[in-house]
């Protein structure tokens, strides 16, 4: 086993849906290179090929959009090894799409995970082995339309005589439940979130089995709420990410909401609840989903900087803002911009996990480790790499003030 460190860097959603995608991933392409592995995640097929799915927010690329071999190229060339296409949007242009994309991928050498022509390619991990540390990257998504999971060949034929594995997502999904909070009925209900117990032990089978030929196992998650429930993290995404560890993994991060979130630190491993967005296309004013639109927090993004060892993991987040023109920018340390972004990233941190209302903050008991509080001391800069240090769970403040 290796003594040596590892670096790892990650981004948020990609897309390359317009002329700017290149130059925005030019933008952070140097603290990409700079990492021994790298890992964008994409959003969007790489693919003019297959059915159009006419689906809400469904990818849809503008007319100077980059084509599939210069978005591939340009990938590529920023550093990215491995590629997370285990997305809300990666079977956008149908089965066939997903091919192409797969394809186009490899034809630059990079690794495409989290989705495949069945379920033993899509949950198949990347692995490599840097400075005698074996690493296997692994990603998920719980954003997954019906239908769109990828499966193994059937053991019995279907109604067709079909015995065929379906192409498709990796999936780690999650049931939404309400409850009553008070004896009245009419009053206000609180949102429940429960991951899906087959989706989550087949997450935990496959970080044990990459584990006992790897290191260190890092997971990548697509999940998350919506933009506007800023820095609000759902039920499931702890209980999925912390079994994760228990599996195995030294790593989990997340994206999904386009928010740079709170981490947390479990059991000597690190849990990044949001990386933030990176590029990717605005949903309009049609939208039949409006809380999904973007906010002004969606301006604040990161490239995620780990270390990596066979003891687990330690990080820092690169602070980028997206400026007017839509390209980001490093966020310098001392600058009036920096203070904004820490503010924002404190805010995010301490929003609870789920939306509170005066019933809940009522009746529901104090507790001394809330799950909505993990990170306020965010001391990282775009300037170099230092490892900063992760402060412990600390009490929720909307149900502790509720003891004075």
């Amino acid at each position: 086993m290796s003594t040596q460190n590892v670096s790892f860097a990650a981004i948020g959603d990609l897309s390359f849906h317009d002329g700017a995608s290149l130059a925005r991933l030019a933008a952070v392409a140097a603290d990409l290179a700079a990492a021994d592995i790298a890992f964008g995640q994409l959003e969007g097929p790489l693919s003019a090929e297959g059915t159009y799915q006419r689906s809400p927010g469904a990818y849809r690329p503008e007319n100077d959009a980059p084509s599939p071999d210069q978005a591939a190229t340009a990938l590529a060339a920023s550093g990215i090894d491995v590629v997370g296409i285990a997305g809300a949007h990666t079977l956008d242009r149908s089965r066939e799409g997903l091919a192409a994309t797969r394809a186009v991928l490899e034809s630059q050498n990079l690794t495409p995970i989290g989705a495949g022509p069945d379920a033993a390619v899509a949950r198949a991990p990347y692995t490599v082995t840097v400075n005698g540390l074996t690493v296997a990257v692994l990603a998920y998504s719980s954003f997954v339309q019906r239908r769109n999971e990828a499966t193994s060949p059937r053991t019995t034929p279907d109604r067709g005589g079909n015995t065929n594995a379906r192409p498709g997502i990796a999936p780690m999904r999650a049931l939404t439940l309400y409850t009553q909070l008070d004896w009245q009925a009419g009053t206000a209900a609180r949102v429940i979130t429960i991951p899906d117990e087959a989706d989550l032990k087949a997450v935990e089978a496959d970080v044990r089995a990459a584990k006992e030929t790897a290191d260190v196992v890092v997971v990548s998650f697509r999940w998350g709420m919506p933009q506007g429930d800023v820095g609000a993290i759902a039920d499931y995404q702890y209980e999925v990410g912390r079994r994760a560890v228990d599996a195995g993994a030294s790593l989990v991060f997340g994206h999904g909401s386009s928010l740079v979130q709170a981490i947390e630190l479990y059991r000597g491993a690190t849990i990044c609840y949001g990386i933030g967005g990176f590029s990717f296309r605005p949903r309009g004013e049609d939208d039949p989903l409006p809380d999904h639109r973007p906010t002004p927090d969606t301006r604040w993004t990161a490239v995620l900087r780990a270390e990596l060892t066979a003891e687990g993991a330690k990080v820092a987040l690169l602070p980028y803002a997206f400026g007017a023109d839509g390209i980001p920018h490093p966020v310098t340390e001392g600058s009036p911009e920096f203070a904004e972004y820490h503010a924002f990233l404190q805010r995010s941190s301490v929003a609870p996990s789920t939306a509170k209302n005066a019933w809940e903050i009522h009746y529901l008991p104090v507790v001394e480790n809330s799950l909505a509080l993990r990170y306020t001391g965010y001391v990282g800069t775009n300037a170099s790499f230092e490892p900063i240090a992760l402060p412990e769970m600390i009490a929720d403040p909307i149900l502790a003030h509720r003891g004075h």
